[in-house]
């Protein structure tokens, strides 16, 4: 199940400038990189904690259809690999991520669409979080004006609350943890207390007034946060919470995303030649989807939206058989090379590129973003 509403507008200005418009020499080369160093493996680490998530990648609909559009309107033949190297630059990929632990399930807030890993996290961010559903009432009882040896004292604040002994302790708890949004359990939070028989720490205690609390949830009301978390994990008809499988978002988006399901050390561990690795079998999927040419050229792979026509050369008009001349007649032809012969061939540079745009459509042509064009064999 994916999560609706992931929209990726990295692509909007997605550039697929052929290198030849601005770097007219730039000759193209089909060689291998070479490696100075041999790959280094490492041994598998039997202790190294595995990963609870299954993380793939891929691209979304937006991205691929403005991909789609870019090979149809460039007709250029690319390298896959370069693509892939733009997409990342843009991280313009989706990230989706699943429990290795099939029984589990992501929650998944209904107010903010907040994703977290684990029920107790979600419960807190919908009683205390960012679009909190829960209010609170309180009526005045009575100062505690009473003789305590002892008093709680919460050091990082500062503030203090009578014993556990008080029978109004638990209220002051609850009204604290929700007025100032601590996002712990309350038992972690009585632990954090720290016992105090300072003769200020008591005084302040004993000027403090006890406040009846009356918390308010979906119009009912509850006199304490255990009311409210029993009433949240009960959930009926979904209204606070729900569970999802997956969880998908735009890789621009995942520092913001993996905070909440605790992910970010898997995703920043994950290797670049993974995610290239997906998205290489994902754009040869949408080739073959598309009706597209793939080609492997020097034991790269190639893509370009326009596949061979069965057509007859010899029926092509006489400027395209000079144009098909040319691109047999030496080894590396580029456009400025056609512009250079344009008043020796007696064809005008406007026809020259109408023409060679139509032997690229046509797929007896195919040009790469260098500039280079060559006959498809």
């Amino acid at each position: 199940m994916n999560e609706k509403g992931v929209q990726i507008d990295s692509l909007k200005n997605f550039s697929f400038t052929p290198k030849w418009e601005s770097e007219k020499n730039e000759r193209r080369n089909f060689k291998p990189k070479t490696r100075s160093n041999k790959t280094k493996f490492i041994k598998f680490n039997k202790n190294r904690p595995q990963s609870e998530y299954i993380i793939k990648f891929g691209l979304g609909h937006a991205v691929t259809e403005s991909l789609k559009k870019k090979l149809r309107d460039t007709g250029l033949t690319w390298a896959i690999d370069e693509l892939i190297t733009e997409i990342i630059k843009q991280k313009a990929y989706d990230i989706t991520i699943s429990l290795k632990n099939g029984s589990a399930s992501f929650k998944k807030l209904r107010n903010t669409s907040k994703i977290f890993k684990d029920e107790n996290s979600a419960i807190m961010e919908v009683m205390l979080g960012k679009g909190s559903v829960v209010t609170l009432t309180q009526k005045e009882i009575k100062k505690l004006d009473t003789n305590f040896n002892h008093v709680l004292v919460y050091e990082k604040n500062n503030d203090h609350f009578p014993p556990k002994s008080s029978s109004y302790f638990s209220y002051m708890i609850d009204a604290y943890i929700f007025n100032n949004k601590i996002m712990i359990s309350k038992e972690e939070f009585i632990e954090d207390l720290k016992k105090s028989s300072d003769v200020e720490h008591i005084e302040k205690v004993k000027s403090m007034t006890a406040n009846e609390n009356m918390f308010t949830l979906n119009k009912k009301t509850f006199s304490s946060l255990e009311g409210i978390i029993a009433e949240i994990k009960r959930n009926e008809e979904n209204l606070y919470i729900q569970n999802v499988n997956k969880v998908r978002f735009a890789a621009n988006k995942w520092l913001e995303k993996s905070k909440d399901i605790e992910l970010q050390k898997d995703l920043l561990d994950t290797k670049n030649s993974t995610i290239k690795k997906e998205l290489h079998n994902i754009i040869k999927i949408i080739a073959r989807k598309s009706n597209f040419q793939l080609s492997k050229l020097q034991k790269k792979d190639y893509i370009c939206a326009y596949r061979p026509q069965n057509l007859n050369i010899n029926k092509l008009s006489s400027d395209c058989k000079v144009i098909l001349h040319l691109c047999t007649k030496s080894k590396s032809t580029k456009i400025h090379n056609f512009f250079e012969k344009s008043n020796e061939l007696s064809i005008s540079k406007t026809i020259i590129l109408q023409e060679i745009k139509w032997l690229i459509k046509s797929g007896i042509i195919r040009q790469f973003p260098s500039g280079e064009i060559e006959m498809v064999k």
